[in-house]
C-alpha cells in the first residue's frame, strides 16, 4: 500500500513548510542539490536544522520529528523520489509569518497507474524529450545521415503490419536523436534557433486543445488571446484604433497577404473580375525571395516586380525607387506596392522607412514592411529606432519564431486599416459562421479556413516574462552580435562584410571559401552555420538569433572555425 512519487523541480523551486499527515516519508535526491530546512513543531515553527542534500543522499521524516521544506539549489532542473508508507492524499501547509495552516490536496502531474492511452503517450513524450535534452548536451550536433542513406539508416518506410510498442518507441527515439538539433548551442545556420520553454508549453497546449481559429464558437478564449496580441502590437507600432491583424503560416504567407490586400486596394475589381490594370511592385535587391513568388500568386507576374538597388550597407536606395516608379508611370503602368525590409536575409539591413514612406505618399502606393527576420526589434527600447517610420506603413509583418525564439511557425501580420482584411479574405459560409459577431470570427480576416493556434505560444511567453522579458531576449541577440563583430574586427585572419545594428555577422576566415568551410564543418558534425552573398562577395553568415546562447558559445564558434585553418 505504499506510494512512490517522482517529482521534477525547476531551479530555485521551493516547497512551503509542510507535514506528511502522520506518515513516514523517505526522500531520495535523484538529481541535483537541495536545501532541507526542518522545523521543530507547528506551534513555534522554529528552525531546528538546515542541511544540504546531494545526489544519491536521502532524508527521512515523520510528523513527530518535525516539519520541513525542500528547495532546489542545483542551478538547473532537478528530480527527487518520494516514498510514503501509504498513499498520500493531502498534507498541511504552514505560513511561516502568520503561523496559519491549511490542508492541501495533492495531485500528481501524471498518474503512473493509469492505463489510459493518452496518458501513456504523454509519458512516452516526456521520456523522448528527456532523451533529446540529454543528448543535446552530450552531442550538440546530430550525426549527419547522407540523404541517399536515409532509408538504410532508419526504418522510415510505411508498412502494412504494425510495429510492437517496444519497436515503435525505440524507432521514435532513433528518429528524434537523428534529427538536426536546431536548439543546440552549435546551431547558427538559419534565422531561428534555441528554445523558450514558456512558449513551448503554449505550443504543446495548443496541440492538446486542437482548436481551429476560424470561429469563436470552436476557439472561444483563444480568439481573445489572438486579438489581444494583435491589438497590443498595433498599439506599440502606432497603427491606431482601426487596425487589425492575423497569424499567417509564416513570413512568406504574411508577405503574400500584404501584396494581395494592396492589389485589391489599388485595383478595386481585381478580386471579382481579375486584374484590370498593369500593376507593378517594388522591392530591394536584398529582399526575401517570397516577393517574386507572391507576385506570381496574385496574378501580377514575376516580371512586374522591380528590384531596386541598395547602398553599400544593403539598404534600399530611395532615389532609385522614385526613379523606377516615375519610369513605370511614363510607360502607362500602375505602381501599387512597395515592399520594404526590416532585416534583410543576408546582411540584416533595415531599409530607410521614413524616406520610403515619403515616396509612397507622393505616388499613392501601399507600403509593406517585411520584418520577418528582425521586426521584433519593436520590443526593444534600445533598438526600436531601427524601425523608425513604421507607423507610416500600411502593413507590417514579423516572425516571433525568429528573434523571440517561439516554436515554428509563428508569424504576425498587422494592417493599419482592418477593412482591407475583410475586403480581401472574407467570404460568407453559413455552414461555418453561425454565431457571434464577425470581429470574433477570425476566419473572415484570414487566408485560411482551418488554421492552427499559433497565438497561444506567443501569449504564454509574453504573459510569463512581460514586455520587459521580450526586450531582454531581443537585446541579448544584439549583444551577442556585437561580441562576434568585435572578434572579427580584432583578428587579422578575418574579413568583415556586415555592419552594426544587425544580428547578422558576415565574414570570411583566411582565404578559405565560405561554402567549402561551412560544408566541411557540417559534414564533420562540428557545427551548423550558413553562407551568403552580397554583390560579388560570398561569406559566412553567422546569426545570433539563439537568445539562450552566451559569449562562450560565440567564442567557441570562432575556435571551431580556426581549427580548419
Amino acid at each position: 500500500d505504499c506510494e512512490l512519487i517522482l517529482i521534477c523541480w525547476l531551479d530555485q523551486q521551493e516547497t512551503a513548510i509542510h507535514d506528511h499527515s502522520g506518515q513516514k516519508c523517505w526522500v531520495n535526491i535523484v538529481k541535483g542539490v537541495f536545501e532541507e530546512t526542518i522545523f521543530k513543531d507547528e506551534e513555534s515553527l522554529d528552525k531546528q536544522n538546515t542541511r544540504t542534500l546531494k545526489e544519491g543522499q536521502s532524508t527521512f521524516l515523520t510528523d513527530d520529528l518535525g516539519l520541513h521544506t525542500l528547495k532546489n539549489n542545483s542551478g538547473e532542473l532537478a528530480m527527487t523520489l518520494h516514498l510514503y508508507s501509504k498513499p498520500i492524499i493531502e498534507c498541511n501547509v504552514y505560513n511561516e509569518e502568520t503561523g496559519e495552516r491549511h490542508g492541501k490536496k495533492l495531485e500528481n502531474d501524471l498518474d503512473l497507474a493509469t492505463n489510459d492511452e493518452m496518458g501513456n503517450e504523454l509519458r512516452q513524450f516526456l521520456k523522448l524529450s528527456d532523451n533529446l535534452l540529454k543528448d543535446e548536451i552530450e552531442n550538440p550536433m546530430s550525426k549527419r545521415i547522407p540523404a541517399n542513406m536515409l532509408k538504410k539508416e532508419l526504418d522510415i518506410a510505411l508498412n502494412d503490419a504494425p510495429l510492437s510498442d517496444g519497436e515503435y518507441y525505440e524507432l521514435l527515439n532513433k528518429v528524434v536523436l537523428a534529427t538536426p538539433k536546431t536548439s543546440s548551442k552549435l546551431f547558427f545556420n538559419q534565422l531561428f534557433g534555441g528554445r523558450q520553454p514558456k512558449a513551448i508549453l503554449g505550443d504543446l497546449l495548443a496541440v492538446m486543445l486542437n482548436n481551429s481559429m476560424y470561429t469563436y464558437k470552436v476557439s472561444g478564449v483563444q480568439v481573445g488571446i489572438e486579438m489581444e496580441i494583435v491589438d497590443t502590437v498595433n498599439e506599440m507600432i502606432g497603427y491606431g484604433k482601426n487596425s487589425g491583424g492575423t497569424f499567417p503560416t509564416g513570413g512568406s504567407m504574411s508577405n503574400f497577404n500584404a501584396m494581395l490586400m494592396a492589389r485589391d486596394w489599388k485595383d478595386k475589381e481585381s478580386n471579382t473580375k481579375g486584374i484590370t490594370e498593369k500593376l507593378v511592385a517594388y522591392t530591394s535587391k536584398e529582399c526575401h525571395y517570397s516577393v517574386d513568388k507572391n507576385a506570381a500568386f496574385v496574378g501580377l507576374g514575376r516580371a512586374n516586380v522591380r528590384k531596386i538597388d541598395t547602398d553599400e550597407t544593403g539598404k534600399m536606395k530611395v532615389t532609385a525607387l522614385k526613379d523606377a516608379i516615375e519610369e513605370d508611370i511614363q510607360k502607362g503602368n500602375t505602381p501599387f506596392f512597395v515592399n520594404a525590409t526590416a532585416g534583410t536575409t543576408v546582411l540584416g539591413a533595415f531599409d530607410p522607412f521614413n524616406e520610403i514612406a515619403d515616396v509612397v505618399k507622393e505616388f499613392g502606393l501601399w507600403m509593406h514592411i517585411d520584418g520577418a527576420y528582425s521586426g521584433a526589434a519593436i520590443f526593444s527600447e534600445k533598438y526600436k529606432f531601427l524601425l523608425s517610420g513604421i507607423e507610416k506603413s500600411d502593413s507590417f509583418s514579423f516572425n516571433p519564431h525568429k528573434m523571440l525564439g517561439i516554436p515554428m511557425t509563428c508569424s504576425l501580420l498587422l494592417v493599419k486599416d482592418k477593412e482591407h482584411l475583410y475586403t480581401s479574405f472574407s467570404n460568407n459560409a453559413t455552414y461555418l459562421y453561425q454565431t457571434d459577431e464577425d470581429e470574433y470570427n477570425l476566419g473572415k480576416i484570414s487566408f485560411q479556413c482551418g488554421r492552427r493556434n499559433d497565438a497561444l505560444k506567443m501569449w504564454t511567453l509574453w504573459k510569463s516574462v512581460g514586455t520587459q522579458g521580450l526586450e531582454k531576449i531581443v537585446d541579448n541577440q544584439f549583444f551577442l552580435a556585437e561580441i562576434a563583430r568585435k572578434y572579427v574586427e580584432s583578428h587579422p585572419d578575418y574579413t568583415l562584410y556586415s555592419f552594426k545594428d544587425s544580428i547578422s555577422i558576415c565574414f570570411n576566415y583566411k582565404d578559405i571559401p565560405a561554402d567549402e568551410l561551412c560544408t566541411r564543418m557540417y559534414e564533420d558534425d562540428k557545427l551548423m552555420v550558413g553562407y551568403g552573398r552580397f554583390n560579388e562577395d560570398e561569406f559566412i553568415r553567422l546569426v545570433t538569433v539563439n537568445a539562450s546562447n552566451t559569449e562562450a558559445e560565440i567564442l567557441n564558434l570562432f575556435k571551431v572555425i580556426e581549427s580548419y585553418g
